[in-house]
């Protein structure tokens, strides 16, 4: 029989073997409500713009370029690169600063 289904374990570990994460079930209950509330079409459009607004930049800025072809870009997993490689660790350095 699974752990899971023995009272013994649970009494033992005083009711406490399974006891689900509750603040990560929370703030997706609260997620859910929000994107409910907003309406898939009104997130979709909100992400769609999101994400062009990245990937126009990315394609302005020559610092940058984006491997992927236009029509196989993410909205979630936007990748790039940048141009000169040694350039790469001062912006990682920039990027960990403006994330303090």
């Amino acid at each position: 029989m699974p752990a899971m289904l023995q009272y013994k374990i649970h009494a033992e570990n005083g009711s406490m073997f399974n006891t689900p994460p509750v603040f990560p079930i929370y703030v997706t209950m609260l997620t859910l409500r929000w994107v409910k509330e907003m309406g898939l079409e009104k997130m979709e459009k909100r992400n769609s713009e999101k994400a062009q607004t990245l990937y126009r930049e990315i394609d302005r800025n020559s610092c940058f370029h984006c491997p992927v072809t236009t029509e196989d870009r993410s909205w979630m997993n936007v990748v790039f690169k940048v141009h000169n490689p040694e350039h790469e660790n001062m912006f990682l350095i920039f990027v960990k600063q403006q994330a303090v």
